[in-house]
């Protein structure tokens, strides 16, 4: 399945228009469901819509949330608006361009609150741990961007980690990124494999060989991650992988082993 985004012209105009009270990702899901009920055949519809339903909110759910990041102080930094703008670029056509341009501008000039974007992203979603990961590991990324991660942006991913039920994941996604005790990594490591330090090997083995499964190409793409962001779905597995190997050398080196 690849992410059929011919339904944007009919709910580009409903995304605008849905911040003027329908919701911030109603009109959009609307459209999207309206759209596909044209198609052929009602039990083609039916198929498709929840997939293409989780699909559009994702797009739409991300953007908008990517501008509250980016905006969080008063202003888009020039590292902020490079980030987004190569990042459109690199992962989307230019039809679908011009949809998630206006998505962003629409959420960087509105009064919605945050809040109110990542809430109704989460009942879209559902019990969703692992779509819901990648897209606040996508938010994170920007946050960290240009190197200082404000008051206001950390507010945005904590809330966000609260909602999607991910504890612990904002702390472990700076962590690593920065200069800290083996003691202090190796527990944060822990947490990315939501494993116990007290796991054994085999546990240890199993909980990282879940996460892999989890963030397959096919499982994500069934789960609703668009196939546009599996590349940025790597990225977390990139730090998956880092968390295992390092707890195994960890481990290697303990008296014993």
């Amino acid at each position: 399945f690849q992410f059929n985004m011919s339904w944007l012209g009919a709910v580009v105009g409903g995304a605008i228009g849905v911040f003027l009270g329908a919701g911030p990702l109603g009109a959009v899901i609307g459209g999207v469901i309206g759209h596909l009920a044209t198609g052929s055949g009602e039990d083609k519809a039916k198929r498709a819509s929840r997939r293409d339903e989780l699909q559009a909110a994702f797009i739409t759910a991300l953007f908008s949330c990517m501008a509250k990041v980016a905006k969080a102080d008063g202003a888009v930094t020039q590292a902020e608006a490079d980030y987004i703008k190569a990042f459109i670029q690199a992962n989307f056509r230019q039809d679908q361009k011009q949809f998630i341009h206006k998505v962003f501008n629409a959420a960087r000039d509105n009064d919605v609150s945050y809040r109110q974007y990542i809430n109704e992203f989460d009942q879209l979603l559902g019990y969703n741990p692992v779509i819901k990961q990648n897209f606040l590991g996508l938010l994170c990324e920007l946050a960290a961007i240009d190197g200082d991660l404000t008051q206001k942006e950390r507010e945005i991913l904590l809330y966000a980690e609260q909602v999607f039920r991910l504890h612990g994941y904002v702390n472990a996604f700076f962590r690593v990124q920065t200069e800290n005790s083996e003691q202090e990594n190796l527990e944060t490591y822990y947490k990315i494999l939501e494993v116990s330090p007290e796991a054994t090997d085999q546990e240890l083995k199993s909980a990282y060989r879940k996460k892999c499964i989890e963030f397959h190409p096919d499982k994500l793409q069934s789960k609703g991650l668009p196939p546009e962001m599996l590349a940025h779905a790597e990225n977390e597995m990139r730090r998956i992988n880092q968390a295992y190997d390092a707890i195994c050398a960890f481990r290697a080196k303990q008296p014993g082993k």
